[in-house]
């Protein structure tokens, strides 16, 4: 559910922010300062959201795991100026290297073998 949820949220963020012209700007904004930026958000809100205790229901964890997938939002939303087919085509093949990856831990015959 959380996988699904990941996707939907980050979906509509991407959206939200393709759709605001400021905050496009702001998502696609060049330079080693913007990049440098944008990667400390994404490992920061992952570090946030790992450090936290789960606990059933929405609380903390659940708000900055909607904040990280906000963050990955942002950072997807500039790549929708590139186009439908393109965009169409890398979903794809990350769809497959997904699934081969997942073929082989599943046919994995040990543990041993996956941490090669």
């Amino acid at each position: 559910m959380y996988f699904g949820a990941s996707l939907v949220a980050t979906a509509g963020s991407a959206v939200a922010i393709a759709r605001n012209p400021t905050l496009m700007r702001l998502a696609s904004a060049n330079g080693i300062g913007a990049m440098v930026l944008t990667i400390g958000a994404m490992i920061g809100t992952s570090i946030i959201c790992r450090s936290i205790e789960y606990k059933p229901g929405f609380g903390a964890k659940q708000a900055a795991w909607l904040l990280h997938t906000g963050v990955i939002g942002a950072v997807i939303a500039p790549m929708t100026m590139l186009g439908g087919p393109l965009l169409i085509r890398a979903a794809w093949y990350t769809a497959g290297i997904v699934a081969g990856l997942s073929a082989v831990a599943v046919c994995a015959p040990s543990e041993k073998f996956l941490n090669m």
